[in-house]
């Protein structure tokens, strides 16, 4: 079965009651009539059934050169079904209603995971498993959608509930055939995680890192030779002086003069000027969509005074400044599919870019002289303790950052999915930033940059806080009807499901339509958007050449309305 689409039948149609909010949550109730309407002819009813079910499945086609195969599997959380009606009659032209109250779950039903038809997911570690399963503890995910398309390869996801409206005819109605049902669908925006409140632990970590800059052009003196010298016996301060030994001159590489001319001369490693800076950036571990506040980002620069680290005068330090820096949540969705033999997987990771090489120029204020101890330095670059350095830029003041909706490839999400994890689809999130530093000096501008990442499933997002689930996306239209918020994006093309295939038990492996192949069914889903654009254009061509019709008219005295000349 294909992805769940809004869909009316013929003369069916689903109301919610009025004041229905936007997003739902678990225990709370959905409510709303179902109606029937028929103008000229008689209707035959059987029966009137409402179904609320949640499900996560996920379909990926595997080329094999010659051949190829389709692997799924699919979880079904729960099935709500209320038979509203049931009758044997036919009635006559009019409209009927009938009221339906479904009360969301908190857990999914085990007896629809677990099963002889039901797919078993084994156990691993980046999702969730049907053996010894405890549906109590597992938290349902979010409704998702997930593409992710590649020569040869293919890969379909979602997680979905779904409210379906269905009326079937009585039996008996027909002598040669039986009964026929019509059925509206409505994708209901059901959020099973538990109500978030406004996030206030940021849960703060921290990234080190010891920049060691050594350069002659770090001080005024240039970058002239220092070399070094030695005491006489009287006191004095002799300068060396070049050997006129022959036998001095000569080395193994041979003869040479020159080598021999600054043999004398040795250059100082310790007097080429040195400054280390100890660099700190503190960043969270926990997120929220759509949180009121900017993301915190914060950064800490303070020159390390060692003897060993920095050879510069603290009262003349070299001017730094934060020229950019680029900030970027990495989203990684994780899918599965069950098979006897070859069980598939598949990942796709997009980053959310909050911040792309913004300009800063914001000067840093050198903190006092500190001294990173050795036990710091021998410390990876991403640690486990948060720096709380009173010093520390918010680089969020100067650009806010904020997670709200996300652009996932070719997908939007204007709610995006907080982290979560199911039997066969998981979402998990990571971090990703650069930042660039100038070091200034009359001499020379010096520029570092600081690149650091959080490895997938090192943040966790949450959902959207409670007080503002009614502030969000409006995905209730004017007559109180919940429809798929992601169908009410303008301009956003979704990639369509494999709509001819046939979701009955053992039709796996099943080859691609011999009429459409992989070419086609990889393409499908953009041909919308290319035919759209196509007639775009044709249209465009059309109006130009009836400018160019209303100007010629106009030059041959036709009194026709005189355009600008179009220039190609």
């Amino acid at each position: 079965m294909p992805r769940a689409r809004f869909r009316n039948a013929d003369g069916l149609d689903v109301t919610f009651a009025p004041g229905t909010p936007t997003v739902l949550y678990p225990g709370e109730t959905l409510s709303g009539s179902i109606s029937l309407s028929s103008i000229d002819d008689s209707v035959s009813i059987g029966s009137v059934v409402v179904t609320f079910y949640g499900r996560a499945k996920c379909k990926i086609y595997q080329s094999y050169g010659q051949s190829s195969a389709w692997y799924r599997s699919r979880a079904t959380f729960f099935n709500i079904e209320q038979e509203l009606f049931k009758s044997d009659y036919t009635y006559g032209p009019g409209e009927r209603s009938w009221p339906f109250s479904i009360q969301l779950p908190f857990v999914a039903d085990e007896t629809q995971l677990t099963g002889k038809k039901k797919d078993r997911f084994k156990p691993h570690s980046s999702y969730l498993s049907t053996d010894d399963i405890d549906v109590v503890e597992q938290e349902m995910p979010p409704p998702m959608y997930h593409y992710h398309g590649m020569f040869g390869r293919a890969c379909w996801a979602y997680v979905e509930y779904v409210l379906e409206a269905t009326v079937t005819e009585a039996k008996g109605t027909h002598t040669f055939r039986g009964p026929k049902s019509r059925t509206s669908v409505r994708p209901i925006n059901f959020q099973p995680a538990r109500r978030e409140e406004v996030l206030t632990d940021w849960a703060m970590d921290a990234w080190k890192k010891q920049l060691v800059l050594k350069s002659s052009r770090l001080s005024d003196a240039g970058d002239s030779l220092a070399p070094t010298t030695s005491t006489g016996a009287d006191g004095a301060r002799l300068s060396p002086q070049p050997s006129n030994d022959p036998v001095a001159r000569t080395t193994s590489r041979g003869n040479s003069p020159l080598r021999s001319l600054f043999s004398g001369l040795s250059v100082s490693s310790s007097s080429t000027p040195r400054l280390t800076l100890n660099c700190t950036v503190s960043f969270p571990t926990a997120l929220q969509v759509y949180h009121p506040d900017p993301i915190p980002f914060h950064l800490t620069v303070t020159p390390d005074f060692n003897s060993q680290s920095t050879t510069l005068d603290p009262a003349a330090l070299p001017t730094i400044r934060i020229k950019s820096f680029d900030f970027r949540v990495m989203c990684t969705t994780m899918t599965r599919a069950q098979h006897l033999v070859l069980p598939q997987e598949d990942q796709k990771t997009v980053a959310i870019i909050l911040a792309k090489d913004v300009g800063l120029n914001q000067t840093i204020q050198l903190t006092a002289p500190t001294t990173l101890g050795t036990s710091d330095k021998d410390k990876p670059a991403f640690t486990t303790t948060a720096g709380s350095d009173s010093n520390a830029i918010n680089l969020s003041t100067l650009h806010p950052l904020h997670l709200t909706s996300a652009k996932l490839g070719r997908l939007h999400e204007p709610i995006l999915n907080p982290t979560f994890t199911t039997y066969n689809v998981a979402r998990q999130f990571g971090l990703r930033w650069s930042i660039e530093l100038e070091i200034v000096t009359p001499q020379k501008t010096f520029t570092e940059k600081l690149r650091g990442e959080v490895p997938r499933g090192g943040v966790t997002v949450r959902g959207i806080p409670d007080s503002l689930r009614t502030q969000v996306v409006a995905n209730v239209d004017g007559a109180g009807d919940l429809v798929d918020y992601e169908e009410l994006e303008q301009g956003i093309r979704h990639p369509r499901d494999d709509d001819d295939e046939d979701d009955d038990e053992g039709s796996e492996g099943r080859g691609v339509d011999e009429k459409k192949g992989l070419k086609g069914l990889l393409r499908r889903p953009h041909d919308g958007g290319r035919v759209k654009k196509e007639k775009g254009k044709d249209k465009e061509k059309e109006e130009y050449a009836r400018e160019d019709r209303v100007r010629a008219e106009g030059q041959d005295g036709g009194g026709g309305e005189q355009l600008p000349k179009y220039e190609a």
